[in-house]
């Protein structure tokens, strides 16, 4: 048996490494910058591995996360892989070493050659162009060995979301990868242990949710390029629905610090936008929050809608949105966000005591300043003949008459007025009716 000397090029290969770092000695492996160095044979790796964390309950192959990307391999076909690349004149398209033979790209190597829109699933994807060394290929193997994952079941239908961290190179991956293995847990449908009420099910929720889990433990987040992935299994068909990846760690860290420091709780704030309904729990709607709070969206159109389907108060929500926006999400001045969430507190409590809820569809609904301020004049007027009082404040007047503003400014107006409504609605239900 020689030694595997390999140099990673992509984050599937780095998934690999750090698979087999996972199941081997400390002195039978090395990791230096992009280079791993094996000095024990890769069967006894993968023997290893099998007999860990590879089959199923019933020790047969493959474990459910594992399974969509070997489900087209039985064991002894794996068996071709585990000799030691010889020395010959072909070249690897992927470690670049000359060798004797070689086989041709396809899922095994990397199922993520290609982006997840260019093929259905595993099946169409079939072989690419390059060609791979049997050491690069047990690379492959071994990969989702490395990757977090949570899984979703639908009667027989699976929806399993990975994570995982590639760092600048190799060696600093590992040390992302031991970090993040702090929230590791062994189970068939999940390796990933966090305390929140409602357990992700879709990738970009499993990231977000992972990511503070790991703030909240050691106070830092690593910077480094997290991918995310989604794979629909359906018995013979594994259909890849995401494959996406963000480098926003140092900005996640400070709105993670922000909310602390405001006394904000983000796992509350997320429950908010979990759905339950006949019994069921749906989290669709925290995925696409996640998903935008990791691209640094704007959001404030995206909650003026949500909070409408929700229908209930959002906990910490001015906490979130200042932090958010302290953060460089939000991209609106401090100043302008205080003023509406003045204004917009109180039109809620207008509106509440008027018990005129459809008021605030009408002021959503506003297309232009000239269509927002004429609601706002209508309401003004209306309630004072009811014997309520809405005054607008001068200042978020010169806020909406400016092009540049207004539609971030309804919008958070919208937001705040609605909350509150919402807020002491439910203050007066658990008071059996009484004042809110």
């Amino acid at each position: 048996m020689g030694i595997t000397k390999l140099r990673v090029t992509n984050f599937w290969q780095q998934a690999g490494a750090i698979a087999i770092n996972k199941y081997a000695n400390q002195a039978e492996v090395q990791i230096t910058k992009n280079e791993l160095i094996l000095n024990v044979p890769k069967k006894t790796i993968f023997e290893r591995a099998k007999a860990k964390d590879m089959l199923t309950i019933n020790q047969k192959p493959w474990a459910s996360h594992i399974r969509p990307f070997l489900k087209q391999y039985r064991i002894e076909q794996l068996e071709k892989f585990f000799a030691d690349a010889e020395p010959g004149k072909n070249v690897c398209s992927y470690c670049g070493r000359q060798v004797k033979k070689l086989e041709v790209d396809s899922l095994v190597s990397n199922p993520f050659s290609v982006k997840a829109n260019n093929f259905t699933n595993f099946y169409g994807f079939g072989s690419g162009f390059k060609s791979i060394c049997e050491d690069c290929q047990f690379l492959g193997i071994m990969a989702p060995l490395a990757l977090f994952f949570t899984t979703s079941i639908t009667g027989r239908d699976r929806r399993i979301s990975y994570v995982f961290p590639e760092g600048k190179d190799l060696e600093e991956t590992l040390l992302i990868h031991n970090w993040m293995s702090k929230v590791g847990q062994k189970s068939a449908l999940s390796n990933v242990k966090l305390s929140t009420k409602y357990y992700p099910s879709s990738p970009y929720e499993t990231l977000l949710l992972t990511l503070y889990e790991l703030y909240k433990d050691s106070g830092k987040l690593f910077e480094a390029n997290y991918h995310v992935i989604q794979i629909h299994d359906q018995g013979n068909t594994s259909t890849v629905l995401v494959n996406d990846a963000f480098n926003s760690a140092q900005r996640l860290q400070l709105l993670f610090s922000e909310m602390e420091a405001l006394g904000g709780d983000l796992s509350n704030f997320f429950n908010a936008f979990v759905i339950k309904e006949n019994g069921n729990i749906s989290t669709e709607l925290r995925e696409k929050l996640s998903k935008n709070i990791l691209k640094f969206l704007q959001l404030e159109e995206f909650l003026e809608m949500m909070i409408f389907k929700l229908g209930r108060p959002i906990k910490y929500l001015y906490e979130f949105i200042r932090a958010y926006t302290k953060a460089g999400g939000g991209k609106v001045k401090e100043e302008i966000l205080e003023i509406c969430k003045k204004t917009g507190e109180q039109i809620g409590n207008v509106v509440f005591e008027a018990e005129n809820f459809g008021d605030l569809y009408t002021l959503r609904n506003s297309k232009n300043i000239e269509n927002f301020l004429e609601t706002l004049s209508m309401m003004s007027v209306k309630y004072a003949n009811e014997k309520w009082t809405l005054k607008l404040p001068e200042e978020f007047l010169r806020v909406i008459n400016n092009p540049a503003e207004w539609k971030k400014a309804k919008s958070l107006t919208v937001i705040f007025a609605v909350n509150k409504y919402l807020q002491r609605q439910y203050a007066r239900t658990m008071n059996n009716g009484g004042e809110a």
